[in-house]
Formats: structure tokens, C-alpha cells, sequence
């Protein structure tokens, strides 16, 4: 690839700011030397809304397609080496599985736990916030109080 400014070769686009002139004679340009470079170098590039989401759609589509073409073929390679007869149990029994989550959600999700560490940290947590509530009923009384005072002049 030869840069059209000053002649020199280069091996990839990588090198080159825009698709004919180099980084180093793009750099060397004032800024409407650049801008002028750009417009007509990307002057047939689709920049509305409506092409670019045409194109989200296509590359969507795309990987959708690559994405199923995979998995088809990890399924013929699954069945061709006879990994599916060996794996077969493990897909057509999930009531062991099933159970086990339904179980642990139970234990840790539930209303009642099993272990005696979860009650107690649930009784902390109680005493906790029936302390916070004693003391938001003390201090509004305080204040209720030393306004009381205040109106009055008791001060």
C-alpha cells in the first residue's frame, strides 16, 4: 500500500488515516487539509439512523446464524463420538437436581431456618430495629418535650 502524499510504502491499512494518505502525512495536514481528506475518503459511508440499524440487524442475524451452525455442529460432534449415550442420564434425570435447589432454596430463602445460626442472627437483627424504634420514640418525646418548654418559657 503506498501512501499518495509522500510515496511511501506500507505493509497494512493500519498505517493509514485515511484509505490513501498515512498517519505521518495525515498529522502533517492543517485541520481543513484533514477534514477534506475525511469527507471524501468516507463520502459513500451510510452514517443515518435508519442504515445503521439495518446493519445492527444484519450483523444480529449473522451471528444468530453462526451461532446456530455451532451448536449443529457440536451436536453431530456430540452424537458421531458417543458422548450423548454417556451424557444421556444426566439429561433426562433432573429430578435429583430439581430437588436439591428447591430444597436450598427452602433452607435459605424460608421463613424458618434449619440451622440455629440463622435464627440467632435473625433474633439480633430484631432486637436491632425494636432499639432503633425505642429510640426514635425517646427522641421525638425529647423534642416534643423541649418544644414544649420553648412555647411556654420554661426554659
Amino acid at each position: 500500500m503506498k501512501c499518495e502524499k509522500c510515496g511511501n510504502e506500507y505493509l497494512s491499512q493500519s498505517y493509514f488515516a485515511t484509505p490513501t494518505v498515512c498517519n505521518d502525512c495525515f498529522n502533517k495536514l492543517s485541520e481543513e487539509e484533514k477534514q477534506q481528506l475525511i469527507s471524501q475518503a468516507y463520502a459513500n459511508y451510510p452514517i443515518d439512523q435508519y442504515a445503521y440499524r439495518i446493519g445492527f440487524g444484519r450483523r444480529l442475524a449473522a451471528y444468530l446464524i453462526d451461532w446456530a451452525f455451532v451448536n449443529l455442529l457440536f451436536v453431530i460432534a456430540f452424537f458421531a463420538t458417543g458422548l450423548y449415550d454417556e451424557f444421556k442420564g444426566y439429561f433426562y434425570d433432573m429430578s435429583d437436581l430439581m430437588a436439591f435447589f428447591i430444597e436450598l432454596a427452602a433452607e435459605y430463602f424460608g421463613s424458618s431456618a434449619k440451622q440455629s445460626i440463622f435464627l440467632d442472627k435473625k433474633e439480633q437483627l430484631n432486637k436491632q430495629a425494636e432499639a432503633l424504634k425505642e429510640d426514635q420514640k425517646r427522641e421525638t418525646q425529647e423534642k416534643r418535650d423541649q418544644d414544649h418548654g420553648h412555647r411556654f418559657g420554661i426554659c
